[in-house]
């Protein structure tokens, strides 16, 4: 009975439900006692659709420089707790590493794919050809990845070194670093909550990566690539809601060179540990339709306060030029920003964000594995201006509680946003943070 429920409790978890949204309509409250019902037949299967979308995103290698997940590899033996940092490590990924072959999001509807994994950094591999092949239904449209990578000094090279080249033309976003593939997917697919925003690259890529310890690693990489706008393809969800546009891009070649630091020190309790990140995209003097420079810096440390509780805190900040294109420039609100005002209305060309949360944990709740969460969320992104003051109309916060399962990435989030203005509060339940 336990473990049944459970199981419904965790898919619950994988439906970022916005139980009192501000833009949601009132008729999803009203479908609980359905909901419930039908997930007592599908709640196993959809487990499994979530263990194979996850897979890609916290198993194998992966995609884009602006997105992670390198989690397993840095960790010196599995763990069952999933209130570990996962990010900045866990959701950009490095150059080499592709996109779920299984999703679903309002560009493309359904992408069903398969594909060949990169060279693993565990594996005694000194060549392989890697890549992938899906088809998005929606949009009408092949996404294929095809690359190759060698280990130029052997597989059982102590420097870790490895090179490899690759051509896309694939769905990008940068914003991976605000919640998980798994967890888009399925919000998207039940509820029209899609929290990422779109574009289409068509181009080539050729990178190095070195696994300089087994908690740091550094990646350089050169693209070619065509940027294309991509429209919101389907408006369908299992349930009510609606779809955000797709914000409008500029179209274009870029040609530019990224450079990223990362690592992370070994955690085994969710009450301490450091995760870092660091990323200089430079494109300006290289040719292309575009001529910006962007800089990305992340981090997420965690710390006792004393027996029983911890601070969480995360801290992004970046900063790009003033001729960067929509694209590149940062947005913020809603989940995995500042959450409890409305997704990604905010841009700007510096942001800085910081997240914070102090967790209790009392051993005699359901035997230790519960934890209350106090959140606090703040973030400022300019009014496209680069040489203007800082103002302070223009700071987002918002604070709230939550509950975290210490053996389960299930979280229930309640926020209240602290600006004039904004209505709340929203509560959420999450996979993860």
């Amino acid at each position: 009975m336990l473990k049944r429920l459970r199981l419904l409790v965790l898919f619950a978890a994988l439906l970022p439900l916005p139980l009192l949204a501000q833009d949601q309509p009132d008729s999803t409250q009203n479908t609980d006692e359905r909901v419930s019902e039908w997930l007592r037949d599908v709640a196993g299967a959809l487990e499994s659709a979530a263990d194979a979308i996850e897979d890609d995103s916290s198993n194998h290698d992966h995609d884009d420089d602006d997105d992670e997940h390198d989690h397993d590899h840095f960790l010196p033996e599995p763990l069952d707790d999933p209130y570990l940092l996962n990010v900045p490590f866990e959701r950009e990924r490095g150059p080499y590493r592709q996109l779920p072959a299984l999703r679903y999001n309002r560009v493309e509807g359904f992408v069903l794919g398969i594909g060949l994994e990169p060279i693993d950094w565990q594996s005694d591999d000194r060549t392989k050809i890697h890549g992938q092949l899906g088809y998005a239904f929606a949009a009408r449209s092949w996404r294929y990845t095809a690359g190759l990578e060698v280990r130029p000094f052997g597989g059982d090279d102590p420097a870790n070194v490895k090179l490899g080249l690759a051509y896309r033309r694939n769905t990008a976003t940068n914003d991976a670093w605000k919640t998980s593939w798994t967890e888009n997917s399925l919000a998207s697919f039940f509820f029209k909550n899609d929290f990422f925003d779109y574009y289409e690259v068509q181009g080539a890529s050729a990178y190095g990566a070195w696994r300089a310890a087994p908690g740091a690693k550094l990646s350089l990489t050169y693209r070619s690539e065509a940027y294309h706008h991509l429209e919101r393809e389907t408006g369908w969800a299992l349930f009510g809601g609606s779809f955000r546009r797709n914000p409008l891009i500029e179209e274009g070649r870029m040609h530019s060179v990224t450079a990223t630091l990362a690592g992370r020190t070994p955690q085994r309790s969710w009450r301490r540990g450091l995760a870092y990140r660091l990323s200089s995209e430079l494109g300006r003097g290289l040719g292309g339709d575009f001529s910006f420079n962007r800089y990305v810096a992340s981090g997420r440390v965690a710390t006792p306060l004393s027996a029983r509780n911890a601070l969480d805190v995360k801290l992004r900040g970046g900063w790009t030029t003033a001729s960067a294109p929509t694209q590149k420039r940062f947005t913020l609100g809603g989940v995995g920003s500042v959450r409890g005002y409305p997704q990604n209305a905010y841009a700007g060309t510096r942001m800085i964000a910081a997240n914070a949360a102090v967790a209790y944990n009392d051993p005699n709740w359901l035997d230790g594995d519960l934890l209350v969460l106090g959140l606090f969320d703040a973030g400022y992104v300019d009014a496209e201006d680069v040489a203007g003051p800082f103002e302070s109309d223009q700071l987002l916060a918002s604070a709230g509680v939550g509950l975290c399962a210490t053996n389960t990435a299930l979280r229930f989030e309640l926020m209240w946003p602290l600006r004039a203005g904004v209505s709340g509060p929203t509560l959420w339940i999450r996979l993860g943070d």
